[in-house]
């Protein structure tokens, strides 16, 4: 009798082992795909917020405008760079050149003039490269607060490197049009 007492507990034992580690093996591998399905739609949805901002970004873009202020302010830029320059170069080395009773820049002004020159068309590229334009709230209404920090973040990155490529496009025509106009001066 106490034999087969025990073999009833050890047969009950046995079962109840047996399903409680198939109903947690069950349990954990459901949470495992509910883990990796929430990592899936996470990324679907950061890629579909990536997506649209960039293109909204692309259509938002104003190229003339970007293009013009960085030619605007490297003209300014440069232009007051370049005064700062001359004066810092006819500071160090006050004696000019003299022809026909002009003065000339000397080589110190020169560089100088120069440097403040190419500082006066980066500085605004800083400027511009920093400047944050955040996306319109209205393409962002009924959406999830993931959605919208995905959209806002692809939004910023994508407008940033558009105008800064812009502004440096227009940046780099000034200083074509400035070495063009010197080289076409000296000859």
């Amino acid at each position: 009798m106490k034999i087969h007492i025990m073999f009833c507990r050890l047969v009950v034992f046995t079962v109840v082992l047996t399903f409680s580690f198939t109903f947690a093996t069950l349990a954990q591998q459901n949470s495992e795909q509910t883990g990796v399905t929430a990592t899936l739609n996470a990324e679907a949805l950061r890629l579909e917020a990536k997506i649209a901002a960039e293109q909204d970004a692309d259509s938002d873009i104003n190229k003339l405008l970007w293009v013009g202020t960085g030619m605007g302010a490297t003209v300014i830029g440069s232009t007051a760079f370049a005064c700062v320059g001359c004066a810092i170069g006819s500071m160090i080395n006050p004696e000019p050149d003299d022809l026909f009773g002009y003065p000339l820049p000397n080589d110190t002004q020169m560089i100088a003039t120069i440097i403040g020159c190419l500082v006066g068309g980066v500085v605004p590229l800083i400027g511009i490269f920093n400047y944050k334009q955040p996306p319109s709230p209205v393409r962002l209404i009924g959406k999830s607060p993931e959605y919208v920090e995905y959209y806002t973040n692809a939004y910023k990155s994508k407008m940033r490197s558009l105008r800064t490529k812009l502004a440096a496009a227009g940046t780099t025509t000034v200083y074509a049009v400035m070495i063009a106009g010197y080289l076409i001066h000296i000859q």
